[in-house]
């Protein structure tokens, strides 16, 4: 499903619907037709309410837009802690489900919700509503101490990167397992926000995977289509198609590669997989991603009709 964006007007209060459908139209003396004009109104805007994707605006008409306020939250910044190395950080930002509610409605907290996070540079981070809805998150705007909004991230080598105009945080000070995900669903530079559904990802998966192969589509989106694409899906930061590239790699060559990235390309900014889970789990990781990229690979045609390699 290709959601189109629809512009911030469409972006009214429900009232405004409710006066349509029960104010005029039902007013004594109101004629049929001018009551069922009023009425397919009503109908289309309450339809228009809720938006399928939105292009964020700057702070300060966000928060007379969404009627919300900002909160200062205290996180262990994933992208500069490591290992036992806590790196505490104070951000402000805007309740994340806050402003789902009023960009989206009620549509965001569906079972089979995802929100797409996208980024100025291109990269695209895809979060389930379900642990939108489990967790604290804000979409910080700043630093809550006035020092600049930005990061370093070492894992991709990249220092003093800037964080706005939205990063996307978690309190994770208390939780173990939020930690453990390390920069999983730490998106920053976010400009768009997109509803989407995970009956959309059935493209991506050839037909008659294999439960490994549909976990590892899973990882894949976490890890590699947020930079990249399968099929015209994933991310613009470096929009190399995966089901072509893979065509050249041998197996254990595609491993080692995703396991770390500069041992076989020195200078490369692809930080390795998975950095923060245990060595058992990672292993487990990379091989349901090639157990995926090989099922794309046999299911496409694209290898036989040539391809590059990466």
């Amino acid at each position: 499903m290709k959601l189109a964006w629809l512009p911030q007007w469409v972006l009214l209060p429900r009232s405004a619907a409710a006066f349509l459908l029960f104010g005029p139209s039902c007013r004594r003396g109101a004629g049929i037709r001018r009551q069922r004009a009023w009425q397919a109104a009503a109908v289309l805007l309450l339809h228009a309410v809720t938006a399928a994707a939105v292009e964020i605006p700057v702070p300060k008409q966000l928060k007379t837009q969404a009627a919300v306020g900002p909160e200062t939250m205290r996180v262990f910044e994933p992208h500069e802690s490591m290992g036992e190395r806590r790196v505490s950080v104070d951000y402000r930002g805007f309740p994340m489900n806050a402003l789902l509610d009023h960009w989206f409605g009620r549509d965001w907290r569906e079972h089979d919700a995802e929100l797409i996070f996208q980024a100025l540079d291109g990269y695209r981070s895809v979060i389930a509503g379900s642990r939108l809805q489990r967790y604290r998150a804000l979409l910080a705007f700043e630093r809550a101490d006035g020092h600049d909004f930005v990061v370093d991230n070492p894992a991709q080598r990249q220092t003093r990167v800037p964080l706005g105009p939205y990063y996307l945080i978690w309190d994770n000070t208390l939780d173990s397992e939020l930690q453990a995900l390390g920069t999983l669903g730490w998106p920053y530079q976010v400009s768009r926000i997109e509803l989407t559904r995970r009956a959309d990802d059935r493209t991506l998966i050839p037909p008659g995977a294999s439960d490994e192969v549909k976990a590892g589509f899973m990882d894949a989106k976490d890890h590699c289509l947020t930079c990249h694409r399968i099929r015209g899906v994933g991310g613009a930061k470096y929009p190399i198609v995966l089901e072509r590239a893979v065509c050249s790699w041998t197996d254990e060559r595609l491993r080692a590669f995703i396991d770390n990235p500069r041992q076989l390309r020195p200078g490369t900014s692809m930080p390795a997989i998975d950095g923060s889970a245990d060595p058992a789990s990672r292993q487990k990781t990379i091989e349901r991603i090639v157990a995926y990229l090989n099922a794309v690979k046999a299911a496409d045609a694209a290898c036989s009709e040539g391809s590059s390699g990466h």
